[in-house]
């Protein structure tokens, strides 16, 4: 100190010393929190008991909006829209229907599931399955995780599932696209139980799709 009893102390000491103090109290407030989203779809799926599953009776399968035909999935919904049968066969084991099948086997199966036991049956104006399957295998395939859809996969969907029991719903909510496909209408208005009007190759009678968007091309 000097006579005056004033700390000689430098200035930028006091500033130094401030600084630290600062932080180092802020390193003691404010710890970061681990927040887990409700929704997450991360790959790690714990094993499921038996039959944990079971209550979900209902796997729901509808048709999403068209990017030109705005009314095109509300039709086809009134026609095809339906719970999907037999969906244990989607289990790796259907009698305990604990555990989804893996990607390489279950989109696959869902895509002829789909064919075969939702549509067919009443395209009763289309000759083969040819038309229907050329679609349906190229159709953007969602589940609805919680609030948000997730592309459909074996994770994405144990995860639509377990929020479902969850939630205590008995159904889960499966959604195909419809932006890759085009929509004949040059003779008239459509015929929605004939697929061979739709098509995923434009022909030059065709109006132009909406490009399809960053989402869409990975979502097919």
């Amino acid at each position: 100190c000097n006579k005056a009893g004033r700390s000689l102390e430098h200035p930028a000491s006091k500033i130094a010393h401030s600084f630290y103090s600062r932080n180092f109290i802020s390193s003691l407030v404010k710890r970061p929190r681990q927040v887990t989203s409700p929704y997450n779809t991360s790959s790690a799926i714990m094993p499921h008991p038996v039959g944990y599953f079971r209550p979900i009776v209902e796997f729901n399968l509808s048709f999403s909006r068209h990017p030109i035909f705005k009314d095109a999935h509300s039709d086809l919904n009134t026609i095809y829209a339906d719970a999907l049968p037999f969906h244990q066969e989607l289990y790796v084991d259907p009698a305990d229907e604990s555990e989804v099948k893996p990607d390489r086997d279950l989109i696959p199966l869902l895509r002829q599931k789909i064919a075969e036991q939702l549509i067919k049956p009443y395209a009763i104006d289309t000759p083969t399955l040819a038309p229907i399957t050329a679609v349906i295998n190229q159709a953007a395939l969602q589940v609805q995780c919680g609030l948000v859809r997730r592309r459909l996969t074996k994770d994405s969907l144990t995860r639509a599932l377990e929020i479902a029991l969850a939630n205590h719903n008995d159904f889960i909510q499966i959604e195909i696209g419809l932006s890759h496909v085009y929509l004949d209408t040059s003779a008239g208005p459509l015929n929605y139980l004939d697929w061979t009007k739709i098509t995923t190759t434009r022909t030059a009678n065709l109006p132009p799709a909406n490009p399809a968007s960053a989402q869409e091309i990975a979502l097919a």
